[in-house]
């Protein structure tokens, strides 16, 4: 039967463990999220490089509906990367917990309100919904001004 001492030993140590996994699981959302970004900004400029000055309307709006594509792309990839992240951040908290407390000899069994989790799944999801409706609303003001000649097709 471990000691005291070595219960307390194996609680700190475990304790310390589970205490770096939410700011990895922080990095690695968000390292996703603007790998998403990248490749969505990767597909809207390959398809402005293609616009030459004196682009017809068809072809804007017909731009207007790839880009709305690739940014509703974005938001469905990063909804699931929110909710992973929103997930396994909810597993790093109840471990940091219940693993420091089982290596200290202390067995519990936690009660996690369900709800809250929900709320915060929703409240990630909101906001990658948001970034990608203000991106299009952004985008479709500049091809706006293209189309009505306030500003060239290479300056937007």
């Amino acid at each position: 039967m471990p000691t005291s001492d070595e219960r307390t030993r194996a609680f700190d140590r475990a304790r310390a463990a589970e205490a770096t996994r939410l700011p990895r699981i922080q990095a690695d959302t968000l390292r996703e999220v603007e790998r998403q970004l990248r490749d969505a900004t990767t597909a809207i400029t390959e398809q402005l490089r293609g616009l030459a000055d004196g682009l017809r309307r068809s072809q804007l709006e017909a731009l207007q509906r790839e880009i709305a594509a690739a940014l509703e792309a974005f938001r469905q990839a990063g909804t699931r990367t929110a909710q992973a992240a929103a997930d396994a951040a909810w597993a790093a908290g109840v471990d940091l917990t219940v693993v420091p407390l089982a290596a200290g000899g202390v067995a519990v069994v936690p009660h996690l309100n369900v709800r809250s989790l929900v709320a915060l799944r929703t409240s990630l999801t909101s906001l990658i919904g948001d970034v990608s409706v203000r991106a299009i609303n952004r985008i479709n003001g500049q091809l706006a001004q293209v189309m009505i000649g306030t500003t060239p097709a290479h300056a937007a």
